[in-house]
């Protein structure tokens, strides 16, 4: 593992070793276990399920995925996040993390004035592209050698990433993740890839399980049926091209929907917002 000292920003890289993994989540929670007065900013990759135990943080966390998928476990619900799609903490949030395979992303570990600007509870939502390039850049802090304009850099893209998150809509999506790991990677690849067409024997295929034994078991873990996860991960990708400024018409057909009245209808009955309202 490579720790790279900056000012009050710290990121790491890990080799994706079993040891370096478990090394690297020991460094983030001892790191975000102390009250902070400025950004910790991790940049993790790994190759191989990441499973953390019941935990929390003395500061917010805010968690992005550049790939892979996981779902986050807390008492006042699950969240699935995807590729994209951005996870709030705030400080003191009894949480677990479990991947679906290896995943990439960012951390960050706010200072206490971010958690004071922003609402006390979990919240999912699709950021900007700009949002991530404001991630980027705090992590890329950490290679500066000027304290004082690392200072100044840091302050300035805070201000502009609360702003980013205020004006994000929250996504009323509770996707939980299966359990079973055969049932896990077809949720996964359907995250991946939520607008190709698949047949349910497709899916089964994957698992070794009946038709009909997806079907139940798929339901038993996540609360919804196969077509439900689907609708829910096409929604998902709708509203990211949405934030990042794509036409209503662009984002149905990007998610695989032919009708653009239809794709409006579910978007709304699922978001509780029409397409138009999340657009970036």
């Amino acid at each position: 593992m490579r720790m790279r000292p900056g000012f009050g920003i710290f990121g790491f890289e890990t080799d994706n070793s079993p040891l370096t993994m478990a090394l690297s989540e020991k460094v983030l929670h001892r790191i975000a276990a102390e009250p902070r007065a400025s950004v910790f900013a991790a940049h993790f990759s790994e190759q191989t399920e990441w499973h953390t135990v019941d935990h929390e943080h003395h500061c917010a966390q805010l968690m992005v995925l550049t790939s892979g998928a996981a779902s986050i476990r807390a008492a006042s619900g699950h969240w699935v996040l995807p590729s994209g799609r951005y996870l709030y903490i705030p400080a003191h949030t009894t949480h677990s993390l479990d991947s679906a395979g290896g995943i990439q992303g960012f951390a960050l570990y706010l200072p206490a004035e971010v958690d004071a600007a922003l609402p006390n509870r979990i919240f999912a939502f699709q950021g900007s592209s700009l949002m991530l390039e404001i991630v980027r850049r705090l992590t890329d802090l950490t290679d500066l050698t000027d304290t004082a304009r690392a200072g100044n850099s840091e302050r300035n893209l805070v201000a502009v990433l609360i702003d980013e998150i205020r004006r994000s809509f929250d996504m009323p999506l509770n996707m939980q993740m299966p359990l079973d790991p055969r049932l896990r990677r077809i949720a996964n690849d359907i995250l991946q890839s939520p607008a190709e067409r698949r047949t349910l024997g497709q899916l089964a295929s994957q698992t070794g399980f009946s038709e009909r034994t997806i079907l139940r078991r798929f339901r038993e873990e996540t609360g919804m049926t196969v077509v439900q996860w689907v609708q829910h991960a096409r929604i998902l990708l709708a509203a990211t091209e949405l934030r990042n400024g794509a036409s209503v018409k662009q984002a149905s057909a990007t998610a695989g929907y032919d009708s653009v009245s239809s794709f409006i209808r579910l978007f709304s009955r699922i978001m509780g917002a029409t397409p138009n309202l999340y657009k970036g």
